[in-house]
């Protein structure tokens, strides 16, 4: 109210009648406003509607010729979105104000921003109508159809391998993947609410990153052993961190951090602490470890111990583990008479070898003369002594 009215005052009996509230404004976001009924009893304060309805200085028409969506038709899965577009002409109407209507709400529903979202199987239409004149329209046929849990392409990666980060299983939300959005904020390459979008390298990368999401990829494990996943990533200012989750085991990979590599576009690849996978088809899960990077794709490659140079081996390393015809114990380039030992599950003495000089000793372990799946191997290098756990494949 204005505490400086010095007009008259409506009597308790001419009241104004009460006031429904009116949205005048949905195609607008940046500007929403609101009409409320006088306060009774009290001098009501007025109110001037300076909006983007018509525009003061409104020198084009007032009614537009046309709205025309950015798609005729489209199909969605279940519980996927996508956001559509409308172009209204001529550019410099006026009154620029739509609303978007979906005929059959089970089945798809749409927001004030062309946010459309599917829902359960099934055919609709979608409309999107002038303010100015409801008989300026345009038509967009939804057809959402049934969500299939499925590799991308129809076949898992093979690994060792690459798996492209935009290539995720094709199925629900919070089944093949869990986005905070409900939209591609990229707009490219897929309908999901994954945001992705044209990566310099080529193809496509994940972006809009935000902590805890995940996108979920099915492999198929060519050989079980140890594998290093590399991670191809961009970070403008923030620090990165990624982690592998594998169904079988289950095995985590654990959070593999990265400083920001100054644009969002600039690629450097981090690497992995070395795991261990088992043979055949499973689901790897991506997790984001934190916000605000972008990722293109992993590599999942053997791991070679001697692969970070001799002088990193730390301790004796055994590989492949598990084996299937041999095992190689590789040793610090420092030390100088080794010795091997490999016990059977009941600490009988199976296989010994000793070498100086060496660099690496082999394990046939073919022929070790016991059918046992699993072994205890003794590694002596001078006066340190070190036990690790062989597994064979039979």
């Amino acid at each position: 109210p204005n505490k400086d009215y010095g007009g008259n005052l409506a009597s308790l009996k001419n009241q104004p009648p009460q006031k429904c509230f009116l949205e005048f404004n949905d195609g607008w976001p940046a500007n929403s406003w609101e009409i409320t009924e006088p306060a009774i009893y009290y001098q009501s304060a007025y109110v001037k509607l300076l909006s983007h309805f018509i525009g003061e200085n409104c020198k084009g028409k007032v009614i537009p010729d046309s709205v025309v969506l950015n798609m005729k038709s489209i199909s969605l899965k279940q519980n996927s979105s996508y956001r559509l577009k409308a172009d209204i002409y001529p550019a410099d109407v006026c009154n620029r104000f739509i609303r978007w209507v979906v005929a059959d709400t089970a089945i798809a529903e749409v927001d004030n921003y062309g946010l459309l979202k599917a829902k359960k199987e099934g055919n609709t239409l979608l409309f999107v109508v002038s303010y100015a004149n409801e008989t300026i329209t345009d038509t967009c046929n939804v057809e959402v159809i049934p969500c299939t849990r499925t590799a991308w392409g129809n076949d898992p990666v093979h690994l060792p391998g690459r798996i492209e980060a935009e290539n995720f299983d094709i199925g629900c939300g919070e089944e093949a993947y869990f986005d905070k959005d409900a939209a591609n904020n990229g707009g490219v390459y897929r309908t999901e609410g994954v945001d992705i979008e044209s990566c310099s390298e080529g193809g496509y990368n994940i972006g809009w990153i935000e902590q805890d999401e995940w996108t979920e990829y099915s492999v198929e494990v060519d050989s079980a052993c140890d594998y290093v996943a590399e991670f191809r990533v961009a970070a403008q200012s923030a620090q990165g961190g990624v982690e592998l989750f594998f169904s079988e085991g289950p095995v985590f990979t654990g959070t593999q951090s990265f400083s920001p590599t100054g644009g969002w576009q600039v690629w450097k690849t981090v690497r992995s602490s070395p795991f261990f996978l088992q043979k055949g088809r499973q689901i790897m899960r991506l997790i984001m470890k934190s916000s605000l990077f972008n990722i293109n794709y992993i590599d999942i490659r053997f791991h070679d111990p001697l692969s970070v140079g001799k002088n990193q081996i730390l301790h004796p390393v055994l590989f492949p583990n598990p084996a299937v015809t041999e095992c190689k114990v590789f040793f610090p380039e420092r030390a100088k008479s080794k010795l091997v030992q490999v016990f059977d599950c009941m600490g009988r003495l199976v296989y010994s070898l000793a070498c100086k000089e060496c660099e690496s000793i082999n394990i046939p372990v073919t022929q070790l003369v016991t059918d046992d799946s699993f072994f205890l191997v003794k590694i002596s290098t001078g006066s340190q002594h070190y036990y690790d756990k062989l597994a064979v494949i039979r």
